[in-house]
């Protein structure tokens, strides 16, 4: 086993260098990355793990941030499978691009949720929600709104939620009235 190639410290120094870049502060917004799951060897005693994976969610409020902390985790790992004679690879998933609404068709909803006498409220830090919607927007202007279903209502990816169907008529007024103005 001692002369094998064990991931195990890499992976482990890389699992620790996820705070240490979390916290270099070279970030304009929030960052996070989590970790989610480890993987090295099995439970086979005398015999020294010869893979592993570190798998891990990544969000960022800025897109540019999130490249940024992708290529210092990406080059990290690099130096560590170097130094330790180790191959390696990525895998991505689920990419979603930041979503930043066009300053006029964000204007459209507020007159819209004006006209209709809906409460609107600003959000003052992004959405965290894995959504596609950003990519749009990277090619056509437009605004992603939200719709609210009040306190009292269990939270979304729950088992007790359960969505509340009278929001249906809400969407369907904000959007008409949206293109009405178009």
């Amino acid at each position: 086993p001692e002369s094998g190639r064990n991931p195990a410290f890499a992976i482990a120094e890389l699992t620790l260098y996820v705070r240490e870049a979390l916290s270099s502060g070279d970030f304009r917004g929030m960052v996070l990355g989590t970790v989610i799951h480890t993987e090295l060897g099995s439970r086979n005693f005398g015999v020294a793990a010869g893979a592993g994976e570190l798998s891990l969610t990544l969000r960022a409020h800025y897109e540019d941030d999130m490249l940024k902390f992708e290529h210092m985790l990406t080059d990290k790992a690099a130096a560590l499978a170097a130094r330790d004679g180790l191959a390696r690879a990525l895998e991505s998933t689920a990419e979603f691009s930041d979503t930043v609404n066009d300053p006029e068709s964000a204007e459209l909803v507020r007159r819209a949720a004006k006209a209709l006498g809906y409460q609107l409220i600003e959000l003052r830090e992004p959405f965290r929600a894995s959504e596609d919607f950003g990519r749009y927007l990277k090619k056509c202007p437009g605004a992603m709104f939200y719709l609210g279903t009040g306190a009292d209502h269990a939270a979304l990816h729950t088992p007790e939620y359960d969505f509340p169907d009278a929001l249906l008529e809400t969407a369907v007024e904000m959007e008409y009235r949206i293109i009405c103005e178009c």
